[in-house]
């Protein structure tokens, strides 16, 4: 949208569509997930899988079981995941 794309230019940032846009992988140590709480298991996932430090604000997931396999994830990549 023109208003994404005004921001970005006045942040002097990247603007993305989709958080999976392999770029972002290249450019970030860690993300902050400020997203609707049904969105937060697929993209904790998947940046978790791609080496990426989390930090989610609350709640982590709507499933606990979500939440657990999230703390595993993290814990057998060595990577943080953390709420906010």
């Amino acid at each position: 949208s023109a208003a994404a794309e005004a921001v970005a230019e006045q942040r002097r940032c990247k603007l993305l569509n989709d958080y999976r846009d392999p770029t972002l992988l290249a450019d970030v140590d860690a993300v902050i997930l400020c997203t609707p709480p049904v969105t937060h298991y697929a993209m904790a996932k998947h940046f978790l899988s791609n080496g990426v430090h989390v930090l989610c604000e609350k709640p982590l997931t709507i499933a606990s079981a979500e939440s657990q396999e999230l703390v595993e994830l993290s814990e057998r990549a060595g990577l943080k995941l953390m709420m906010a």
